[in-house]
Formats: structure tokens, sequence, C-alpha cells
């Protein structure tokens, strides 16, 4: 029980910090003056995509699809500027962990539930590292409208967005714009949780970050003063 204490208490401040990082903060704006405004949490995903009721007037060179990239990117740039700034995030709840035993717990018996889950995740680790590999380097696409506007990512990012003519031609800016949200969200939800989606496909790796996630119970199941852990 020993090793496994002291694994814990290492990683005690690490499990808070890891935590945190996975909860997307605050948003940013780009393109407010310009055909489409996207707005963008610190994660990378696209909260809403706007659509300019002049959108035509205000559209240089004719492309939509080709705007809302390039205004995609902008907003990148400035979540990544707020990064550098390093700004704050709130606490979030904090989460249950899935297949752990009941309260009340036996410290005997919970010690012997995470080193067999400690075991099980050191054993995925090959694994989870191929599918963030794979995940960091495909190519996708996402469609809406049915096929009348198809989004293109690569590594995560927006490289191209087409968009069907004779559908823009009938569309209200409105519709233009909640189809593009549509297509954007499930395009572009975050680099944190489109990793996440990967890692916690893997065996057990989603029930230890859940462990994980609530140090202070897991001490308390092995019996031990949480106060004296920080």
């Amino acid at each position: 029980m020993d090793d496994v204490i002291k694994l814990l208490r290492d990683q005690y401040a690490q499990a808070e910090q890891e935590s945190a990082q996975f909860r997307p903060v605050g948003a940013v704006s780009a393109g407010i003056d310009g055909p489409v405004a996207i707005i963008m949490n610190f994660d990378g995903a696209v909260i809403r995509c706007r659509v300019h009721p002049h959108w035509r007037r205000r559209l240089t060179g004719g492309d939509l699809g080709a705007a809302v990239v390039n205004t995609v990117q902008e907003a990148h740039m400035l979540v990544l500027e707020q990064q550098a700034a390093g700004g704050e995030q709130p606490p979030g709840p904090a989460r249950s962990t899935p297949n752990s035993p009941s309260d009340p717990v036996d410290p005997v018996e919970f010690t012997s539930y995470l080193r067999s889950l400690l075991v099980d995740v050191q054993n995925s680790l090959p694994e989870v590292a191929a599918r963030v590999q794979r995940a960091a380097c495909e190519v996708s696409t996402v469609e809406g409208a049915g096929g009348a506007v198809t989004a293109t990512i690569r590594s995560g990012a927006l490289v191209r967005l087409v968009i069907a003519p004779t559908w823009l031609r009938r569309a209200g800016h409105a519709e233009i714009g909640r189809v593009l949200t549509e297509v954007l969200t499930r395009a572009l939800p975050g680099s944190v949780k489109r990793m996440l989606t990967e890692v916690n496909g893997v065996g057990r790796v989603a029930e230890f970050r859940a462990l994980m996630a609530d140090p202070q119970r897991m001490l308390a199941n092995l019996g031990l003063d949480t106060d004296g852990a920080q």
C-alpha cells in the first residue's frame, strides 16, 4: 500500500492542474465587422457563427466559405494570445468515479481496486499514444444542410469550407448562420475535448481520469487525512 500512497501524494497537485486544464474558459470573438463573426472558447471550440444581415455587401472576394475559414483562423490566433497571457480558469464541479467501490469504502479493498486500475492504465498507454497521434494527423469532413455545406478539418484545424451556391442564394442570413454554427461546432469541438474523446475510449482511462479529478475523495477512500496530503 505504501507505494500506492506515495504515487497518489506525488500526483495530488498534478491531478488538480490536469482537471483544471480540461475546462474551457471564456470566449473570443472574431470578424465582428465582417460578413461573418465567430465566437470561440479558449479550447478552440466554435460556439457560434453569426452571419451579418448584409453579408454580401461586406464580403470581399465573393467566397463566404473562405471568409469563414479566415475568421476561424483569426479566432484561433486570439485564443492563442489569451492562452499566452495565462488566463485564469474557474473551478469546475468535481467528477465522480464511475466504477470505483461505492461508499462506504474499505481502504484495503480500495487499495486493491486502485492497484488493478493503475496496472490496466499503464498497459493502455501505448494505445493512448497511438490514438492521440492519429487524432492529431487525421483529415475529416463534416456536412450540413443536406450536403450544401462541407467543412474539411486537418489536424484539428478548419482548412476548407464549401457552400453550395444554389443553397446560399435561397437561404437567409439567419439560416446560413444556424447551419454554419451546427457544422462548425461539430467540426471544431475543441482540441482538448477532441483528444479526450480518443483517450477516454481506451481501456479504463476514463475511469482513472475521473478518479484523479477528485483526489480528496480518493485519499479519503484510502483512509488518509486529505488535509495532510496538500
